[in-house]
């Protein structure tokens, strides 16, 4: 069984509260003190699953959770035609199937930083806290568990042979997975957070001032992912390029390339790449087909990734170059910038 170790918990108590850690009973420490694997084990009240703490500790951990002890029947919604779907955790747990849950957590030390992660496991009446406390225990038996797993770089998957690239975990080819994947959660909510402030406060304005002022030219813009449009930045985030799709009243669909510079609030059109016009289609492989060969940014992949453009010569030869003192691929846009939040 796992032992109770005051050590683990102060590093859990780092970036965890006392409340996900209620129930923290034991775990284990990698030889060299860099990494961990921990359990809590508490009882489901039954009194208490109406106040969604069950449900905010599935969204703690991810959005996702699993569980054992169970039969598959008590778990199934069977339908007349033989087919059935799986029952939801409110479900599961008005109907007492579960009985206990544990917290799991995996950590590794990076460069004198914890990252850890956190899986959440649902125990059945087949498991008392005995048989459930033995089946966390599990893995913990295995001697080379610090080398395996979330504890491993990550590893590009193979489908009929081939590997799959994957370009966020490029750039970390070394580090443990469970690091690995931390940074790239952590970097993907400051980039989320910086797209959406800009289409907020400069590019949904910008374009629509461009709708009105060249109605013919700018019928409609598209967003190509989520509800913002595509930011292409390199890490400093001191200017972007942004990119949609634009209807032209006379010849159709096309990417529109706009270049912003962050510390004078202007847009310039950017207009090394040719437009294609045609139907309205995914453009998605087209912004990589107007940078591929001038860019470090050969995939679809980086697109909507925690990647950032960090390629000095596109920049400086392909976006910013400049002759006798005036640009050669920005040409200023007379409805300039425009601050949503300062009303212009």
């Amino acid at each position: 069984m796992l032992e109770y170790n005051d050590d683990i918990l102060a590093i859990l108590r780092l970036q965890m509260s006392d409340q996900v850690l209620e129930g923290y009973y034991g775990g284990v420490l990698s030889q060299d003190g860099t990494k961990l694997i921990a359990y809590t084990w508490l009882p489901i009240d039954r009194g208490d699953h109406n106040d969604h703490r069950y449900n905010h500790l599935v969204k703690f951990c991810g959005g996702c959770y699993s569980s054992a002890g169970t039969g598959e029947d008590e778990l199934r919604i069977y339908y007349d035609e033989g087919s059935y779907s799986m029952k939801g955790l409110e479900k599961c747990l008005e109907e007492k199937i579960f009985h206990s849950y544990s917290l799991e957590f995996t950590g590794a030390m990076h460069e004198g930083n914890w990252y850890i992660g956190c899986d959440l496991i649902f125990f059945g009446s087949q498991m008392d806290e005995v048989a459930a406390k033995r089946f966390n225990a599990t893995p913990v038996t295995d001697p080379d568990i610090f080398q395996k797993g979330l504890f491993a770089p990550y590893r590009t998957r193979a489908i009929n042979g081939r590997e799959v690239r994957n370009v966020e975990y490029e750039v970390y080819p070394d580090l443990p997975w469970i690091v690995s994947m931390t940074i790239i959660e952590q970097i993907a909510k400051v980039h989320q957070a910086f797209t959406t402030y800009m289409n907020l406060a400069f590019v949904k304005p910008f374009f629509e001032r461009l709708r009105v002022r060249y109605p013919d030219e700018y019928v409609k813009f598209s967003y190509r992912y989520s509800e913002d449009y595509t930011l292409l930045f390199p890490g400093h985030r001191r200017y972007f390029l942004v990119v949609a799709e634009a209807e032209n009243e006379r010849l159709g669909h096309r990417l529109a390339w706009f270049f912003f510079d962050i510390a004078t609030e202007t847009f310039h059109r950017w207009k090394y790449p040719q437009a294609r016009y045609g139907g309205p289609h995914d453009y998605t492989p087209d912004i990589i087909d107007d940078i591929k060969e001038i860019s470090s940014w050969d995939d679809a992949q980086f697109l909507g990734s925690t990647r950032t453009l960090d390629d000095n010569h596109f920049w400086q030869e392909y976006v910013l170059k400049k002759e006798d003192g005036a640009y050669i691929w920005l040409e200023p846009m007379a409805v300039g910038g425009g601050k949503l939040l300062n009303g212009n």
